[in-house]
């Protein structure tokens, strides 16, 4: 079996490994190994060992040496391409590395650590090592399974009492899960058990378009049936008292087509498409308006252009001191934000301090300060009309209205895992909204609720 282990070529080990990127090297005793000046360094696999961390599953893999010298390691999706013994031993970076590292041979077995995989993938470890006087062959390390970190999804009937149809919205309030429908709040702290109650409080003539929570308070968008005007209110005891807040666009008449509303670092944002005051041959307008308590407004105003081509916000978030904006043409310009054109949803992951940007064509971006993005590569799929992308502490979800059951989870915003959740009834379910909060996720569906266990 050594013998079988011992190779000039690749080898191939089974070993089942986890979620999340570093390398170590194991200190040890240069005993035993050749000299690097006149030993050809030979490679040949060792041990491979699960460490459970509180982030998930890592995995410790072990090589043999014959002499001391520096090792080179890049690992890679099973279905890529292997990379040349060039690209390892340069560290070439490419999307189809998942990670890379180099280390130190100081013992005849060498162990190093990898983390920041994605999950439920299948992977290939290669190796080389080089000494003075030679480089060894490639000692390759496939069939890495990684485990889902999302184990099981419960699934329950969505409750009688919230109605039939579709629902609003679905968020987490910092201390529980709502709900709002056509006419009723729905609250839950597991996503399982609700209480409700019917929303009877808007102006007449005014029905509940979208609700957000931020800086302590729920704010409801509620609009006329024709969406000429808007008005919000807001709840400061988590929705058991509801009061109406300020016009949000200083009473301005005109359709306005509602693309953001928004808690973003500190403010509130609201934001309008193509807004024209009900005529197509008037002059189109972009509103924007911000506050900081959810009831006092400022709002800003742009008019001047033609109907369908105003700029309008697409999305927004904020990190590293930075709010950035998507907005749908670069003809608008403010102090506040930093605006770049873009399309599909964007957050801030604060593990790794980058901003993540899912386009509508799927494309998966990154940028640190909201100005330069980097393309990570095009791979998420089955997300069609994505309606949320959120970050929670530790991780990263998606999902679009007509995913089928499918849902994607990130722990970096650039490796993505598919997961589709096993236990819907029906394999064409449409995830309409997700939510985080109280140490689980949850998924609402046009019947059903799912929720982690």
């Amino acid at each position: 079996m050594k013998n079988l282990l011992r190779l000039f070529g690749i080898i191939a080990i089974s070993v089942i490994i986890g979620i999340s990127l570093s390398s170590c090297d194991e200190p040890g005793s240069t005993e035993g190994l050749g000299n690097e000046k006149n030993t050809h360094i030979k490679l040949t696999s060792g041990t491979v060992s699960n460490v459970i961390t509180m982030t998930g599953e890592t995995v410790d893999i072990s090589f043999n040496a014959n002499s001391t010298g520096t090792y080179y390691f890049v690992v890679r999706t099973s279905t890529s391409s292997a990379p040349s013994e060039e690209a390892i031993l340069n560290q070439t970076s490419t999307s189809l590395n998942d990670a890379m590292g180099t280390g130190n041979i100081t013992a005849l077995e060498t162990a190093f650590r990898i983390t920041g995989l994605r999950d439920t993938s299948t992977y290939t470890v290669y190796i080389i090592a080089k000494n003075i006087s030679s480089t060894s062959d490639l000692l390759s390390i496939s069939n890495i399974k990684t485990t889902a970190k999302i184990k099981s999804w419960t699934v329950i009937s969505r409750p009688s009492d919230f109605g039939s149809g579709s629902i609003g919205n679905v968020i987490f309030s910092g201390d529980k899960f709502v709900v709002y429908t056509n006419n009723k709040l729905c609250f839950s702290d597991d996503g399982i058990t609700w209480t409700y109650k019917t929303i009877d409080f808007l102006d007449s003539g005014y029905s509940p378009r979208d609700i957000i929570y931020g800086n302590g308070k729920l704010l409801l968008l509620a609009s006329t049936s024709y969406s000429y005007d808007y008005l919000i209110y807001y709840s400061e005891d988590g929705g058991t008292t509801w009061k109406k807040g300020n016009n949000p666009f200083n009473n301005i008449i005109g359709n306005k087509y509602i693309t953001i509303f928004k808690y973003v670092g500190d403010r509130f944002i609201i934001s309008t498409k193509n807004s024209a005051n009900n005529t197509t041959s008037t002059p189109a307008e972009f509103l924007i308006s911000t506050s900081n308590d959810g009831i006092n407004w400022t709002c800003v105003s742009k008019d001047g252009y033609t109907v369908g081509n105003a700029p309008y916000f697409r999305d927004a978030s904020f990190g590293n001191d930075i709010y950035v904006g998507f907005i749908s043409t670069d003809s608008f310009t403010t102090d506040d934000w930093e605006l770049t054109t873009g399309s599909g949803l964007i957050t801030f992951n604060k593990k790794t301090g980058k901003f993540i940007n899912i386009t509508t064509s799927n494309y998966i971006r990154t940028s640190t300060d909201g100005k330069t993005w980097t393309y990570v590569g095009n791979q998420v799929s089955n997300v069609h009309d994505a309606k949320r992308l959120i970050t929670t502490e530790e991780d990263i979800f998606l999902v679009g209205a007509s995913n089928f059951r499918y849902i994607w989870y990130s722990y970096d915003g650039e490796k993505w895992s598919l997961h589709q959740i096993e236990a819907l009834p029906n394999t064409s379910s449409n995830m309409e909204y997700i939510a985080c909060g109280n140490g689980r996720a949850i998924v609402i569906t046009s019947n059903n609720i799912a929720y982690t266990n």
